[in-house]
């Protein structure tokens, strides 16, 4: 893949007053995913 093809998408933690890079994505299927970081993660487990 090109290098400018190769990017990080720029996903936001969802938990309040948070704004730490969401790396963790939680939907179940065909739903829009919710994205929280490493510390909030287990917020993101109602979404499943």
């Amino acid at each position: 893949m090109p290098r400018e093809r190769a990017r990080v998408l720029g996903h936001l933690c969802e938990h309040t007053g948070c704004a730490k890079h969401g790396g963790f994505g939680f939907a179940r299927h065909r739903q829009e995913p919710h994205w929280f970081c490493f510390e909030h993660r287990d917020d993101g487990e109602r979404y499943l």
